[in-house]
């Protein structure tokens, strides 16, 4: 069930922009901790002017958030993975040149008709995240304007991510994120509405097998004025894949 949540969620990243990240199915979940960004929100105006209004040295108790989504999104999500694996390349090029935070055109490849296409952007809507529980992650302050982030033993996916503001890039173990956009999204969004920055890459290659792509978001909730870092990863490599799929929301230190 896992894989199949994370497969909706990776489709919807892709064509709606930055949908949520999910690190297990809610069924899974003690709906108790069912507790999103919901928290009263900040005093004043919610602005964000940078990626340094969400980061910050000093260790950080995160929310870690799963995805809800409709039993029909999963059904169209698989298809347009399929077709996604059928084509590799259209695919990463399809994705590539959408708009950051606008859905991506339809196009015939993706193996469903433009009207089951729009029920999928439709029911992209109504996907909400749900607060799994809590963890640690510890960010340094390297240098002027490198982050430096470790997840301990609850969030190793994170260990040894450098945010590099100085050079405007993320190194990860998959690569180095250098193509940035800003991101300010109003509604459609399930981890809701948020504004902040993303970072990806991606890489290609037939002859050796070779699929990449990675992204890094790293912004503030509109609502709730919380910080929210959005990880995603899928690496192929000769039949060997990794997927990994993070969305964490945490309190920032006041300010003033």
């Amino acid at each position: 069930m896992f894989q199949r949540i994370a497969l909706i969620l990776s489709i919807v990243f892709l064509i709606c922009g930055c949908g949520g990240s999910p690190s297990s199915t809610p069924d899974a979940m003690d709906q108790s901790t069912a507790d999103t960004s919901a928290n009263a929100p900040s005093a004043g105006p919610i602005t964000f002017t940078g990626p340094r209004d969400a980061l910050f040295s000093g260790p950080l108790r995160v929310d870690v958030m799963a995805l809800a989504a409709p039993l029909r999104a999963n059904e169209l999500a698989e298809r347009l993975q399929a077709a996604a694996r059928a084509n590799p390349n259209w695919w990463l090029e399809h994705t590539r040149n959408a708009p950051p935070g606008e859905p991506l055109p339809y196009d015939s490849r993706m193996r469903l008709s433009a009207a089951e296409y729009q029920e999928f952007l439709e029911l992209s809507k109504k996907l909400t995240v749900l607060k799994k529980g809590e963890a640690r992650l510890s960010i340094s302050h390297k240098e002027d304007g490198v982050y430096i982030l470790h997840g301990g033993q609850t969030l190793p996916d994170f260990t040894g991510i450098a945010i590099d503001l100085k050079n405007d890039q993320v190194h990860t173990p998959f690569g180095v994120l250098t193509e940035r956009s800003d991101v300010e999204i109003s509604e459609g969004s399930a981890i809701g509405p948020w504004m902040g920055v993303e970072w990806q890459f991606s890489e290609i290659d037939p002859q050796r097998a070779v699929l990449t792509s990675v992204r890094l978001a790293v912004g503030i909730l509109k609502e709730s004025g919380r910080g929210v870092i959005h990880y995603t990863v899928k690496d192929v490599r000769q039949n060997q894949q990794t997927r990994i799929m993070h969305v964490l929301f945490y309190d920032l230190p006041p300010t003033g």
